[in-house]
């Protein structure tokens, strides 16, 4: 694997990561200690700034697939444009958490995971976008990659919780949709996706995230699921590399037409 396809795929691990904690953390500290809210409350804006420069970072790496995908221009984009909005939105949460976080009521935690359910939505479908370049595809098949990677981002979350329960069911959610991902991708990406050894990617990181189920403590069950996400990412970053070099074709085979 390329050196530049390794740097996409944590990029997308660490926008995947980032999604997830936002929308199942909050949650679960609508109940918690005050120490547990402070270590969030301090790392969740550096956590999305982490993230959004790795977002970035993929958008000008994978410029022929962005075009390619209708993501550019941005104020053109309805998925750019739900991106940025959803984005924004958690930053100034993020950002007021760090000051507020003592004042903040119990039923305001699960407000702060909404926000984080939207973001995570929206970059499933950013992602998935790219990762099938201009394509001509149904919308279905769209909606099924955004909804496997949104089920990866729920996963995630496992890597970070204390308190993550046995049988944790985002893993094992993510587990069973991963290899629904190469059914959602068009012909043209999914047959050079395959002939890489990309199911062989994406059935490792279902076995991962579903061996959490089975894992007797906590830290196993963490490390199977960054491992399980890290393939995931992996696998998606070769189907950008699949769906980019398509797009680089298309420019040539019309100006050659007479």
């Amino acid at each position: 694997m390329r050196l530049e396809t390794l740097i996409a795929a944590l990029c997308c691990a660490s926008i995947v990561f980032s999604a997830g904690v936002h929308a199942v953390v909050p949650w679960r500290l609508r109940r918690a200690a005050p120490e547990d809210r402070r270590l969030w409350a301090l790392g969740a804006a550096p956590l999305q700034a982490l993230a959004a420069l790795a977002f970035l970072y993929l958008l000008g790496r994978s410029e022929d697939a962005v075009l390619a995908s209708h993501l550019a221009p941005f104020s053109a984009s309805p998925v750019i444009l739900a991106l940025g909005t959803t984005a924004a939105a958690l930053c100034l949460a993020d950002l007021l958490l760090v000051f507020g976080w003592r004042r903040l009521e119990d039923r305001g935690w699960p407000i702060l995971a909404l926000f984080g359910g939207a973001f995570t939505l929206a970059q499933s479908f950013a992602l998935a976008a790219l990762s099938a370049g201009g394509s001509k595809a149904p919308a279905s098949a769209l909606v099924l990659r955004a909804a496997v990677l949104a089920a990866l981002a729920l996963a995630a979350s496992e890597a970070i919780t204390t308190n993550a329960p046995r049988l944790a069911p985002f893993a094992s959610l993510a587990g069973l949709c991963l290899p629904l991902f190469a059914f959602g991708l068009p012909q043209e990406v999914r047959e050079p996706f395959v002939s890489a050894g990309g199911l062989a990617f994406l059935g490792a990181a279902a076995a991962l995230l579903f061996a959490t189920r089975f894992a007797p403590q906590p830290n196993l069950r963490r490390a199977l699921a960054l491992a399980g996400l890290l393939l995931a990412a992996f696998a998606w970053a070769k189907t950008v590399d699949i769906a980019g070099a398509l797009a680089e074709r298309v420019p040539a085979v019309d100006a050659t037409e007479p």
